[in-house]
């Protein structure tokens, strides 16, 4: 695992989300970027700079300083509509089907949040959506990246399908957090803690739940531009089953 490699980079676009979650005024935005060594520029519209992997978490650990809450990265999580993720969050939302849709996000991750990795599995009940990361993290630093990225993933599905996902399952590594009561405010999956990986599991039978609104040739585009874009990422930021 590495920390601070600049191969493991996220578009900024993010870190102005968390500044947007946070109500934060210009003036105020210096507070956001501390100890990042990032110009205020970054969290301004426009830029389309990119953070390391330290930076990232230096950012999130800061807006949960500001916010004063622990769930923070609840928040943050629900903020990450498809819209966040560019033409990954276009190609998933013209897919076919809902698992085609979790399969743009498993290929094309790298695109966006290379230190992050995803991985898809199906069982006779469940497609399983376990994620994993790259970067060598505090274990506060990591209830937070996962928490953000369980959020993610239930936005992604709930658009697709156009309603709550209750029937989901979500599986965490980390004990009960002391924000548990807020996990049931975000979260709509049932949730269970200790269970030694982090994993966001949708019933098979949603799996090839069809999108009324896919568009072939919208699908075609999409993957493309997703696929040129995936070409231009640093091979030391792709896992072999990335390659």
């Amino acid at each position: 695992m590495q920390r601070n490699s600049e191969s493991f980079s996220i578009p900024s676009s993010y870190s102005r989300i968390v500044a947007r979650e946070l109500g934060l005024q210009e003036r105020e935005l210096p507070r956001l970027l501390w100890g990042t060594g990032l110009p205020i520029s970054t969290l301004l519209p426009g830029d389309e700079g990119l953070l390391t992997g330290q930076q990232q978490i230096q950012v999130l650990m800061n807006a949960r300083q500001i916010s004063g809450v622990n769930h923070i990265g609840l928040r943050i999580g629900r903020q990450l509509q498809p819209s966040s993720h560019g033409p990954i969050g276009y190609l998933a939302l013209a897919s076919p089907n809902l698992r085609s849709a979790l399969e743009a996000l498993q290929d094309f991750l790298p695109i966006r949040i290379r230190f992050a990795e995803l991985e898809l599995r199906d069982t006779p009940e469940w497609l399983l959506c376990e994620l994993r990361l790259k970067l060598e993290l505090q274990a506060s630093e990591r209830q937070l990246l996962v928490e953000c990225f369980s959020l993610l993933l239930q936005s992604l599905a709930e658009s697709f399908l156009v309603r709550e996902l209750k029937e989901a399952r979500a599986e965490f590594d980390y004990p009960p957090p002391t924000h548990l009561p807020a996990y049931k405010q975000y979260v709509h999956a049932s949730c269970s803690f200790d269970t030694g990986h982090n994993c966001f599991m949708i019933p098979a039978a949603l799996a090839s739940e069809p999108n009324a609104s896919s568009d072939a040739s919208s699908y075609a585009i999409a993957r493309d531009l997703c696929q040129r874009l995936l070409e231009t990422a640093p091979a030391n930021a792709l896992s072999m089953t990335d390659r």
